[in-house]
């Protein structure tokens, strides 16, 4: 059983690595991304049923990389409300799970870009730890 002196010791020792951290996630979280034409995913986490949820949109994105209306061609909001269609709607009880429905079954995945599929993941294991914790799970 660790000492009160022992636990005080460690923390003062991760302490400087988790500000860093810290400091690389913001910077990274800045950046910019180009827009997957696969669609986009909301994910959510169902609390009742203890499952994580992963709705698919579609979208369309013009040639200056922007998401756009399809009828209208107009630039969609960052912010408010947007009807884009619900492409599908994927359940899973872990991350683990969910990563090999969208991307180890024998449909084609439901992404277009490695780097979407890399956030899907780490995305998934955030929703996955509020889920086990009972925290607040915000995407980001």
């Amino acid at each position: 059983m660790e000492t009160i002196l022992q636990q005080i010791f460690m923390v003062q020792q991760i302490s400087p690595w988790l500000s860093r951290i810290e400091e690389v996630d913001r910077k990274l979280s800045s950046r910019h991304i180009d827009l997957d034409a696969a669609g986009y995913f909301l994910i959510a986490v169902d609390r009742q049923e203890g499952l994580l949820v992963a709705r698919h949109f579609g979208l369309t994105v013009d040639d200056r990389g922007l998401a756009v209306d399809p009828q209208t061609g107009k630039p969609l909001p960052a912010r408010g409300p947007v009807s884009t269609p619900l492409l599908s709607t994927y359940t899973a009880r872990t991350a683990k799970e969910m990563c090999v429905k969208l991307f180890e079954s024998d449909a084609p995945p439901p992404v277009g870009m490695l780097n979407h599929a890399a956030y899907l993941g780490r995305e998934l294991q955030r929703a996955e730890s509020a889920l086990i914790h009972g925290t607040e799970y915000v995407q980001d």
